[in-house]
Formats: C-alpha cells, sequence, structure tokens
C-alpha cells in the first residue's frame, strides 16, 4: 500500500491508528494482527517518481500483480498545479510504474463520473474531444511554467469545466487511454460516495465531503438553505459498493487479461461508468425527504438549532434566502459571543459553507445520465455467491433505508455521538416532537393564552402543572417515547383515548399508515403492558367504512384489500416512493388514504385488543363547541367550517353540496363527552366480566360506538346552508373581501362550470391587478386549494349515509340524569339553527380573530353594505352585458334581414 504522512502523522503511526477506527473493527474480530500481513510503501502522488524509494520501487516491480489507483485530490478549489501533479501526473507516474511491473495482472483507475460533466449524457467512453488541451501538453507547460502562471491560467484550461477536479480527473482519463492501451487495465467511474450501506459496518464516514457535508449542517441545525433541484436525479452511490465494484472490474480485467494473453491487442481500457440505474433511480427529493423523516429518530446531542431546510433550484432565491436564515442570524450569534467575551465565529463558518454549496451546486442542479452497459454486463457475469460476497447492484438498493442508515453513521462516526439511549433521550430533550417548530413545553405554555382553557384557568390557574408531558410521535418507531417515560406509563397509568391521527385526505400513503395504523398497533402493544389499564378508547371515524351507506357498530374487514398485517409487512419492505405509487391497489373503494387506514386501524384494534377493555368511537364530521368550555370554538379549518369560513369571507362562492343528504355534523365538545362516556362504560363492563370470569379478561371484539345524528333529529345540508345564509348579516366579518353568497350544485359538471365564472375569471383579474400594483398574486393559488379540498370533500357532502346507533343509544340509557347533564352527548336535543348560529359566532372570534365587540360589528356591517351595493353594480353591469349582446345579435340579423326583397326573402324561407 502507497501510503504519505498526513497532517503530520507518519505512515507507521496511521497504520497504528487502525486499530482503533471503527471501520477496521470487523476485521479485528477476524484478525487482530491482520495489518501485519501489509506492507506500507512511503510515498506521495504530488512528488517526482512518486516519492518512492528505489528499493521499494524494485519490490512493487517483482511483487505487485494488482494496482488499485484511487488516491486522487479532491477538492474542488484545489489550485490547478496542485490538482495536475496529483491527479494528472500521479496518474501518469503509476501507469509507468505498471508498465515495469513483472507479475501485473489487473489494473483499476478510480476516476469520477463527473470527470466529463460538460456533456449531459455520458457513455462508458472518452471524452478527449471536451479538453481544451491533450494531457501530454498540459504537463509539459507544467514542467516548464512557475505554480503561480500556471493557476492564473486555468480559466482558459478549463473552459467549460466547472473545477480543476473534474478538469484533471479528465485528462487522467486520457493519461489511461493513451498510456495504458496493453495493460490488463479499466477506468471504474463512481458518482457522488456517501456513507457505507452495510460493510464492514453500517453508516461508516469519515469525512465531509459532498452530500455529507449538507447532510451534517441540516442535522446539527446549521445549515437551513440549500441550493438543489430536487427533480434531478441524486447520483449518490455507497461507498462499500464503490469498494466492492472496484474489486469486481479488476477480478473481470484479469479474467479477461487471461483470456487475450497469447494475443494482446493494443486497445483502450474499458470504462465502468456506476451511478443511480434507471431501474432503481433516486432524486434529490428522496435525500431531502429520508433526512426530513429521519431527524426525528437520530437527533443530534450538539445540535444548535432545530433542524429544518428549505430547498431552492434558483441561485437568486438562495442568495436570498441565506441573508435571513444565515447571514443575518450568524451575525447577531456572533455579537452575542462578543459580548460574552468569545470569539466570533459563526458567520466565517456560514462563508465556509455557502463557498462549498456553490462548489457543488452544478452536481444538485442538474440531470445527469449515464450509460452503464460495461457494469450491467460485469454484474452479469460474476456467480450468485459473489454477487452477495461483493455485493454492487444498486437496481435492489432500498434508498429510504440507506439514507436513515447513512444519517445514523454520521451521528456516531463524524458527531462522536455514541447510539446509546442516554444519548437519544438527550438529543430528544433538545428537540423533542414539535408541532410547526414549537417543542411541546412551549405548546403546553401556550395554554394559558389559549381561549378553550379560559375557564379551566378561572378555577384553576396552575392546571397545567397536574399535566405530565411525555415527548413522543406516532409517527415513529414506538411511538418516539424514551425508556423512562415508557416504564413510567406501563407503571401508572389507567386509561387511554387514542385520539392521534393523521387527518388530511391527500397525506401519502406511507405516512398515514405510519400514523394511522402502525401507530394504533404500536399504542395498543404499549396499552398491553400497562399494569393498571382500566379502560382503552381508540377515536376512529363515522367514515372509516364509507365504501358501503349504511354502517353498523360492527367491523368490515371484507371491505379491506389486505389485512392490517400484511400491510404493515409491506409497509417495511418497500419504498416509500414504491409503496405510494401502488396506493390505488390498496384502496380499491376507499375514496383517500385517511379512511383507508382508519379502517385499518380499526381492524388493527379487533384482532390485537380484544382481551383488553377496550372500545371504538366512531365520531362523524365534527364541528365547532355547542357548549362547552366556551361557546363556538374551533382552531382548524378543517371539514365543513372550511366552507363555512370562506363563505362569510366572500371568498368562496360555489360549493359542491347535495342539499337533501343528511349532514352528520357532530359539535366537538359533545364528542369529547362520549369519548369519556364511553371509556366509562368499558371500565364498568371490564369490571363486571373480571368478577363473573375465570380469565382475568374475556377475549371479546371490543365494542364500537356510531356516533352522528340520529333519526329522532336529523339535520341536512339544506339546514346548514339555510341557517348559514340567514346567520351571515348578523355576524359579518370585517374582513371580508366580497359580499358573501353561495351557489349550490349537486353534481360536478355544473360544479367545474360554475367555478370558472364565480372563482377563476375573478381570480385572475384581481391577480393581473395585484401585479399592476407590484404585489404578489395570490388568488388563483388560493382558489385552486380551496378547489381541490371541495373535491375531497365532495363525497361526504352528496352521499347519503345512515347509521346504526345501538351500542350509542344504550351507553346514554344506562348514564344516570346527573351525568347526561354533565356530560351532555345526546343529539337528539340540539337545535340545529341555533348551533350553526354559534359555530358563525365562533368561527368569527376564533379562527378571524375578530372581537365581538359592537363597534367591530358596526364596522363590518358598514364593509357588507358596501360590499352589496358593489355586488349589485357587478349584476346589473353583467346582465346589461348579456342583453347588449343579445340585442345586437338580433340587430345585425334584422338588418341583414332588411337588405334582402320579398321575393328573396320568401325564396330563403322556401328553401329553408
Amino acid at each position: 500500500m502507497l501510503i504519505r504522512p498526513k497532517r503530520g502523522v507518519g505512515i507507521r503511526d496511521r497504520i497504528a491508528a487502525w486499530d482503533t477506527d471503527p471501520v477496521f473493527s470487523v476485521l479485528l474480530k477476524l484478525n487482530p494482527k491482520f495489518s501485519d500481513r501489509v506492507t506500507a510503501i512511503a510515498g506521495d502522488c504530488g512528488l517526482p517518481d512518486l516519492g518512492i524509494s528505489v528499493e521499494d520501487r524494485k519490490l512493487l516491480v517483482n511483487e505487485v500483480q494488482i494496482v488499485l489507483h484511487c488516491a486522487a485530490t479532491v477538492r474542488f478549489d484545489e489550485p490547478l498545479h496542485v490538482a495536475l501533479d496529483i491527479n494528472t501526473r500521479g496518474t501518469l507516474l503509476v501507469v509507468q510504474l505498471a508498465k515495469e511491473m513483472r507479475r501485473l495482472e489487473t489494473f483499476v483507475h478510480v476516476s469520477t463520473a463527473f470527470s466529463n460533466c460538460v456533456i449531459r449524457h455520458i457513455n462508458e467512453a472518452y471524452y478527449p474531444d471536451n479538453l481544451t488541451c491533450s494531457s501530454d501538453k498540459i504537463l509539459k507547460l507544467r514542467e516548464i511554467l512557475s505554480n503561480d502562471l500556471i493557476d492564473n491560467m486555468s480559466p482558459a484550461f478549463l473552459k467549460d469545466f466547472p473545477n480543476t477536479y473534474t478538469f484533471t480527473k479528465a485528462l487522467a482519463e486520457q493519461v489511461v487511454q493513451k498510456e495504458a492501451s496493453g495493460l490488463p487495465a479499466c477506468i471504474f467511474r463512481p458518482g457522488l460516495i456517501l456513507a457505507t450501506f452495510k460493510d464492514p459496518i453500517p453508516g461508516w464516514t469519515d469525512n465531509l465531503y459532498g452530500p455529507i457535508s449538507l447532510l451534517h449542517g441540516g442535522v446539527y441545525g446549521v445549515l437551513r438553505v440549500m441550493l438543489v433541484d430536487k427533480k434531478a436525479r441524486a447520483h449518490i452511490v455507497p461507498v462499500d459498493y464503490c469498494a466492492n465494484m472496484v474489486l469486481s472490474a479488476a477480478w473481470k480485467t484479469a479474467v479477461e487479461n487471461v483470456q487475450k494473453k497469447e494475443n494482446v491487442s493494443l486497445k483502450d481500457p474499458p470504462i465502468y461508468n456506476y451511478a443511480a440505474s434507471d431501474q432503481n433511480p433516486v432524486k434529490w427529493l428522496n435525500f431531502s425527504k429520508a433526512v426530513e423523516d429521519r431527524r426525528f429518530d437520530y437527533p443530534l446531542e450538539k445540535m444548535i438549532w432545530y433542524p429544518f431546510i428549505h430547498t431552492t433550484s434558483k441561485q437568486w432565491v438562495f442568495e436570498l434566502a441565506i441573508l435571513f436564515y444565515h447571514i443575518l442570524p450568524g451575525h447577531i450569534v456572533d455579537i452575542l459571543l462578543r459580548l460574552r467575551g468569545q470569539k466570533p465565529r459563526l458567520v466565517k463558518i456560514y462563508n465556509k459553507i455557502h463557498n462549498n454549496i456553490r462548489k457543488v451546486a452544478l452536481f444538485a442542479i442538474t440531470n445527469w445520465t449515464f450509460s452503464m452497459n460495461n457494469t450491467d454486463r460485469l454484474i452479469e457475469c460474476m456467480t450468485s455467491e459473489d454477487r452477495k460476497l461483493f455485493e454492487c447492484d444498486m437496481s435492489g438498493l432500498c434508498w429510504d433505508e440507506y439514507f436513515g442508515v447513512a444519517l445514523f453513521g454520521m451521528r456516531e462516526y463524524l458527531g462522536k455521538e455514541k447510539p446509546t439511549e442516554e444519548s437519544f433521550r438527550n438529543a430528544r430533550k433538545v428537540m423533542k416532537r414539535p408541532k410547526n417548530g414549537v417543542s411541546i413545553s412551549d405548546r403546553i405554555a401556550a395554554w394559558d393564552t389559549d381561549p378553550v382553557f379560559s375557564v379551566l384557568l378561572k378555577l384553576n390557574p396552575k392546571f397545567s402543572d397536574r399535566v405530565t408531558a411525555i415527548a413522543g410521535d406516532c409517527g415513529l418507531p414506538d411511538l418516539g417515547i424514551s425508556v423512562e417515560d415508557r416504564k413510567l406509563l406501563v407503571n401508572e397509568v389507567q386509561i387511554v383515548l387514542h385520539c392521534a391521527a393523521t387527518v388530511r385526505f391527500d397525506e401519502p400513503l406511507h405516512v398515514a399508515l405510519d400514523i394511522n395504523t402502525r401507530g394504533t398497533l404500536l399504542v395498543v402493544q404499549l396499552a398491553k403492558e400497562m399494569r393498571r389499564l382500566e379502560t382503552f378508547v381508540h377515536v376512529s371515524t363515522a367514515f372509516s367504512n364509507c365504501v358501503i351507506h349504511h354502517i353498523n357498530e360492527a367491523y368490515y374487514p371484507e371491505k379491506l384489500a389486505c389485512t392490517f398485517d400484511k400491510i404493515l409487512e409491506l409497509r417495511e419492505m418497500l419504498s416509500k416512493d414504491l409503496i405510494d405509487n401502488i396506493t390505488p391497489a390498496f384502496l380499491k373503494d376507499f375514496p383517500n388514504t385517511y379512511t383507508f387506514t382508519k379502517a385499518l386501524a380499526e381492524q388493527v384494534v379487533q384482532k390485537e385488543a380484544s382481551g383488553l377493555p377496550a372500545c371504538i368511537f366512531r365520531p362523524a364530521m365534527i364541528f365547532v363547541t355547542l357548549k362547552e368550555p366556551i361557546t363556538g370554538w374551533t382552531d382548524n379549518l378543517y371539514g365543513p367550517i372550511s366552507i363555512l369560513y370562506g363563505y362569510v369571507l366572500g371568498l368562496l362562492h360555489v360549493t359542491l353540496l347535495d342539499k337533501n343528504a343528511r349532514a352528520h355534523i357532530v359539535p366537538v365538545d359533545y364528542c369529547a363527552n362520549m369519548v369519556l362516556s364511553t371509556a366509562w362504560n368499558t371500565a364498568v363492563e371490564n369490571v363486571y366480566r373480571k368478577k363473573n370470569s375465570s380469565t382475568k379478561f374475556l377475549l371479546k371484539e371490543p365494542t364500537i360506538y356510531n356516533y352522528a345524528t340520529s333519526d329522532k333529529n336529523p339535520v341536512k345540508w339544506l339546514n346548514f346552508s339555510k341557517a348559514v345564509d340567514a346567520q351571515r348579516l348578523v355576524y359579518p366579518l370585517e374582513q371580508m373581501i366580497w359580499y358573501p353568497f353561495l351557489k349550490i350544485y349537486n353534481k360536478l359538471c355544473d360544479f367545474e362550470l360554475a367555478i370558472l365564472f364565480y372563482h377563476i375569471l375573478p381570480g385572475y383579474i384581481i391577480d393581473m391587478v395585484l401585479r399592476l400594483k407590484g404585489q404578489k398574486p395570490r388568488m388563483i393559488r388560493i382558489y385552486n386549494k380551496y378547489h381541490k379540498n371541495m373535491k375531497d370533500l365532495a363525497l361526504f357532502a352528496i352521499t347519503n349515509w345512515t347509521f346504526s346507533m345501538n351500542n350509542s343509544d344504550h351507553l346514554l340509557e344506562c348514564m344516570a340524569s346527573e351525568d347526561r347533564k354533565l356530560f351532555e352527548c345526546d343529539m337528539n336535543g340540539v337545535n340545529w339553527d341555533e348551533y350553526f348560529g354559534v359555530a358563525l359566532f365562533g368561527m368569527r372570534e376564533y379562527l378571524a380573530k375578530e372581537k365581538p365587540t359592537e363597534e367591530s360589528f358596526r364596522s363590518a356591517r358598514k364593509t357588507l353594505k358596501r360590499f352589496h351595493m358593489y355586488h349589485r353594480i357587478v349584476q346589473a353591469a353583467a346582465c346589461g352585458a348579456v342583453v347588449a349582446s343579445i340585442w345586437l345579435v338580433v340587430r345585425g340579423t334584422g338588418c341583414h334581414l332588411s337588405k334582402l326583397s320579398v321575393t328573396d326573402f320568401l325564396q330563403t324561407k322556401v328553401a329553408t
């Protein structure tokens, strides 16, 4: 092995350091003295004759059979004279040495897939035409000219090459082409080399070159802006796959050399391109998504800020973004450091980061493709045993898993943070599961100013002190709960109310499965360990089985295309992209991933929670509070509330709705009371069964409670629209942008036509005015979101479902009269007109943030009157335009007829 001193460390000390290097740990276990078999040759590719002594050169000439030439400088900003000495002249000297070797069987020159990056599709071929000067001429100039002069001439030499690294590697390939023809030689061109995937240990890396530097800066919370095109291919290759491919190429070259030894023809050494293939491509989008998902799994204790990254493919956007996300915060931190008597450093770090990003930008925003015929044939030639032993086929590589391994390894081998439970726990304390970047402690602190807690705060200002917050996330393995917190839950918890879910209808299937289905499984498994458990309530949805129109309080496993255990097994086996691409096959008749994964979650409870004191609660569309703790409270725009809000704002004028269909709306406070009531009933039944059963828990399926509007007090969308239409004048908004009116259609074709006139055309007009005023257009973007949401909700607004609610009715009958008043949940007595008025009032205060003062209402009514006048003017103008158009058409026809004679007119009529 040719090895040089590095940073003042001699070659013997470098070899001795292998004993403590993790990458050699497996080999050290197999053979603790393996380094004794390594003969170190002192040398340096940047020196004349490679810096090898005469004795060592003789040894190499007489003994070496295999040459793997990997030495290079990979710095993009290396001065040209240094890059030429190491990458080009060094290669020439190694080839000349190889020519002298008497026992040489194979020679592999490791280049780079980007050595010819001046073209977009790169074949396994040589490209001398792309060079401004041949390798022999430029090396002669290198000898003649001074270092400074050759460096000053860099732009002229490089031409279209982005840096000295790719240029000198292209020259090195020409050296091999010219000088190594006739040798048993080949060239290996790998893509962007990243951490190991499997061998000798997963995730190992020891440098910050290429994408690993971006990954490292991102999870540390230092790097927040990246210049990358998410749609471009990320030609990343694991370093262990590269090593195996180098050995395989060496073997193939040696075999071909033996076959041609009798008649060695002077041919160009073959080239092996090695990058992500068309069969298993990976984009920067996959890279960024995987890192974003895994940052919660492997957080760093040393992080300096919450890790998030904004990506852009435009240079000017990048330059603007770093000003706000990097430079300004960097200066603020440095000022604080100066005030504390410390040395400022963050701006200097950011300057280095920005320079590095700009240098590698070309490789992150450009879409290259590679021909890999030689590489594919090489893999095909290998035996099945060799393919396993020297794994290098990337067509079967799971990229999501690999990026997770890389992040895990970066934490351990670069961050020097051991993967212990204590270390992860400490890191999660720094980064507990946030919501929109807010930690759980801040989320709890926000309760003090949340109106929904106002009544409770008056009764007990320190009520939150009685709440023990457990850091976790249903989308993470083991719910993201630490060992200590898990022990606390197992030993103390008596009641489990599992309400966590993603309720987005367009959630990617892999996310919905992780949270709604696997999350439920993990919660049930945790509940099974709880020693004091008395009741478990899983909150589902009344529409979990929306593929049928009459829904009983029963399970419907036959409606699922796949059982929960099988689909979760597939989720572990397949990549996120693949599982999302085959979503339609899984969903079958289900309209979205939300209802499908909630149906799977019910099957989880059915199979895994039998024997537990468990039940399932299925509420319909959850709306604002009716009475408790305050009337009309809501804090989101899910479901019908989004239509209501858009309507009274004067933004939404068309909706897709069947007025005659039932509106299965339920107040959120009634839902909360019903959840507590089902928990009570389940606990009581469990106590009864314990007394009357020989086993601790009787194995029975958990009871289901449907909760929707009943036949005794039904409500239709017609009632909803009438009530809101009447109340819009009572509770108008100050922020309205037009007079509120709503056209309702129950057919998609009518809806599509109506939005053209009522939304899209006015939206374009407003956006045009905003552009003329120098403002950012936004109306069309808002309308596109609204239309998508309405189409997602359409099925639930035009379909007439009915629900059996025997268990829910029986539960209400079992409750004492006092409990019925305290935990009010009987919807038979709800006055729907009054409730919709409460909803409109609450939406005005809690969503629009407009206080219910007389002044506010007076101002809003003035705005309403003004927009009403504008609305009538526009209507009159539109009607006038239609009448004028008809008149012009009729007049034009009349003029034409007046020019005809009586004879001509009669002849025309007769002909007609």
